[in-house]
């Protein structure tokens, strides 16, 4: 028996209070516009910002050219800005897996696994739902980990 390739699946599991429990993830996606007002550059960018509300739409393949941040939009940092925590992926660097899943849909571990498609995850918090692959996701003929908890599509828009 030979395994020349193996592929390793790591998922790092973050419960996040930035500076309290308000917290709101919030996308910044940068936009390159043609330049109409005259000059001699002929193209600009702004930033896209918008709240990401539902469990979803966090669900992502992460393009490292965006930005995620968990923000707690009640407080603000010493530039006014609300005091946040930036998620930065490792994506499109040197090893391929860190850009998703090698695994063809039909396969038995991409179905009992579906976490490892996407970079980002981000659900409510419930204590049943601790394990991202599942409780036995060597035991169970589908996926019982992020996938599932994700399905129900709750917000995540918190109180204000």
């Amino acid at each position: 028996m030979s395994a020349p390739l193996t592929s390793h699946i790591y998922n790092f599991r973050l419960d996040l209070d930035v500076d309290g429990e308000n917290n709101t993830l919030v996308a910044m996606d940068p936009e390159v516009k043609p330049n109409t007002a005259g000059g001699p550059r002929t193209s600009t960018m702004q930033v896209n910002q918008y709240t990401i509300d539902s469990e979803q739409k966090a669900a992502q393949k992460f393009d490292p050219g965006t930005i995620r941040l968990l923000s707690n939009t009640s407080k603000e940092n010493r530039m006014g800005n609300p005091v946040s925590y930036q998620i930065i992926p490792y994506a499109g660097g040197t090893h391929p897996a860190a850009t998703g899943a090698k695994f063809a849909p039909d396969e038995w571990i991409y179905h009992r696994l579906s976490f490892m498609d996407k970079q980002l995850w981000v659900t409510r918090y419930h204590p049943t739902e601790r394990y991202p692959e599942g409780k036995y996701p060597n035991r169970s003929a589908h996926d019982t980990g992020l996938g599932q908890y994700a399905k129900d599509d709750e917000s995540l828009t918190n109180p204000r």
